[in-house]
Order: structure tokens, then sequence, then C-alpha cells
């Protein structure tokens, strides 16, 4: 039956039956040299094809089936170094993905990714070992950054640019350290007489974000992007349930902000008195707002002259909802005014209450009581 087969020929060779159908295999004399391999195909198109691979070289031929799975690990680069140029063709994508970031979180990467450039130095990011990147990370500030700016990298590095397969990425087991919030090591609202004393001192485009931020509860991105496309929704005869300490009380309703979430639908938020709605009509009339850095130097500068603590920017966000929580808000209300998806997130970072607003019943005591024995 074997030279049966052997005797159904084909222009490389012969073909061989078995239970998959045919197998067109090679058979040539090369140079004094005898060649007997399968080419994998099942037709004869596709074996001509193989054989024209063969002849071009035929020591160093493989099988098609063996060319595929070569084929990826071939096409990859020798080494993988983390260059400038690659640095900014990922903040670029940062910023033109579907879901993109924000400009200051780019900036961030990038200061972050800065110092891991230095520390590569040109290296193949493939040969530093888990151990020399937890030993630099050692005794570093701001740790918890370092490494999830390292890891963001890579994995784009991985999904795509295709550079990196999960078993040689070295991030993926890197402990990233777990932050503490702000607000549990030291007072992060400022008091609203520090807020109210700086205001006069600030440029009237800084005020203006300044006072709708306290309305709102906005990041400064949100202001941004209400400022190049949001919307004023004015509402007459509305009125909406105020918390107070004494219990819900029904308020006009002047407006609804309306501004493109980063990541989910438009988010509405309601308005309440005349300052909050000026400031968002002139925001709104500009089409652009400052930058957080000159909101900073602003602010600094109006701290000084108004001669109370400095503060920065983003204290705005978190004074606005501890002051609704001091002053009658429960939590997940605080939580709905801010757009948390998680209560939990305005529990750790947010709430950071001067005084508490609600108490539950405890057991009481007798004043007089007979004093203890003496044991």
């Amino acid at each position: 039956m074997k030279q049966q087969a052997r005797q159904v020929r084909w222009l490389g060779g012969y073909v061989r039956w078995g239970k998959r159908g045919p197998a067109y295999i090679i058979e040539r004399w090369v140079d004094g040299q005898r060649f007997h391999v399968s080419t994998k195909c099942r037709t004869e198109r596709a074996a001509l094809e193989q054989l024209a691979a063969f002849e071009a070289d035929p020591a160093a031929y493989k099988p098609r089936r063996k060319q595929r799975r070569a084929a990826p690990v071939s096409s990859r680069p020798k080494v993988v170094t983390l260059t400038a140029a690659l640095v900014h063709e990922y903040l670029e994508w940062m910023v033109t993905r579907p879901t993109p970031s924000t400009h200051d979180h780019q900036r961030d990467h990038h200061q972050v990714l800065r110092h891991w450039l230095a520390f590569y130095a040109g290296r193949d990011v493939r040969d530093v070992p888990l151990s020399e990147l937890a030993a630099h990370l050692d005794g570093k500030r701001n740790q918890m950054m370092r490494v999830q700016g390292l890891r963001s990298f890579c994995a784009w590095l991985r999904q795509h640019k295709y550079l990196l397969t999960r078993a040689e990425d070295p991030t993926l087991d890197l402990r990233r350290p777990r932050g503490r919030a702000t607000k549990d090591t030291r007072r992060v609202a400022i008091p609203p007489e520090h807020i109210l004393a700086v205001l006069p001192h600030l440029p009237a485009p800084s005020r203006d974000v300044m006072v709708l931020r306290l309305g709102t509860g906005w990041h400064m991105e949100e202001v941004r992007r209400f400022a190049e496309g949001g919307e004023i929704v004015r509402v007459e005869g509305r009125s909406v349930a105020l918390a107070t300490i004494e219990g819900p009380v029904r308020v006009p309703l002047l407006a609804v902000l309306r501004v493109r979430h980063k990541v989910r639908a438009t988010t509405n938020t309601p308005v309440l008195y005349p300052e909050h709605l000026a400031a968002a009509e002139r925001i709104r009339a500009a089409g652009h707002v400052v930058t957080a850095h000159t909101l900073n130097d602003h602010t600094r500068d109006a701290c000084a002259a108004a001669k109370v603590p400095r503060f920065y920017n983003w204290h705005i966000r978190h004074s606005a909802v501890s002051y609704a929580m001091e002053h009658g808000a429960l939590l997940e209300q605080a939580s709905v005014f801010v757009d948390h998806l998680n209560v939990d997130t305005t529990r750790t970072h947010y709430a950071d209450l001067a005084l508490p607003t609600r108490a539950v019943p405890v057991l009481r005591v007798p004043a007089v009581l007979p004093a203890p024995k003496d044991s």
C-alpha cells in the first residue's frame, strides 16, 4: 500500500494519503543531498507555494505550520527600549483614544515616565527583573503613581504596540502600594471664611472658576468641558428639596448645567443661587477657562494678600462636599452631587467632616452612680 501511495506523483515529489486526506511530500535531490519533507498541505496549489519556498533555500526550509508559529517571534523586535519618541506616542494616544484622559492626567504620566526614562537609560525593558524594579522604588515618594504610570505604559506596549508579551512584562507582578486618603492625615476642606477672604483678591476669570466649582463640586476638567461645549438650561416655576440639618426645605431651581462626562453620558447639575449661575454664564460665553496651574498661581497670590494659609484648586471640590455634609446633606446625597459612581469614593476621599450633623440614640446612664468598690 505504501509503494502504491508513492506512485501518485506531483511536481515536487509524491502524495501520501491518510485518514485526513492527501499530504503533499517534497522529495528532491539537491547538490547530492536527499531532501524528504512534508509540506503540511492538503491541496496541490498550496503545495506548489511551499515548493517555491523550498527551492529558494532547501536547507532552511520549514513546513507551512512551523513557519506560522515562528513568524510572530521572528517579526518581534530584538530590543524594546524606553525612548522619548515612544513616550511621546503614548502620551498622544492617551488624549486621542475613544475614552481620552484629561490633560492633567497626561501631564502627570509625562512626569512619571521621565523618571523611568532615566532609570532604564536605553536598557531592554524585558531584561530588567522584577527585583530590580522593586529595589529601585524602595524609599521613593509617590510610589503608587510611579508604579501605575509604568504599568499603564507597559500595558500599552502589549495591547496596542504588540512589543511585549505578558510573560515578558515584569510590571504585571509589581506590587502597587495602596494609597492613603489625604483627609486621613490632615484637614483637606478649607474653612469657608478663608475662601470668602481669598475671592476678592482673585482675577475675574479665576474667581468665576472658583465660584462655579463651589456651587457645583466640579473637577477643573469638567469646568473646561462646560466652557467649551456645555449648556445652561433655565428653569422657571420649579423647586427642589434642599438638605439642611433641620430637614429638607423647598427652594427655587434657577437652572441646570449640562456637561459631557469624560466616559459616561451628560451630567445635569442644579443651580440654586444667582452668583453660581452668573459665573457659569460668563465662563460659557468666554468659551475657555484658565488652566489648573494658572489658578493655583492666582490662588497662591490671593492667599498671601488675604493673609490666610495657602490652599490649592483641588481643595475646592473637597471643600464643597464637606460644606454640604456639615450643613445637613447625607453621604449618599453628597455622592450624587459630585457624580460619584460609588458612595465609598465619597466616604474615603471627600467626607472631611469638622462636626457631625447626625447622631443615633444611645443608652442613657443616671447622672449619680455609686462609686465603684475598690478591689
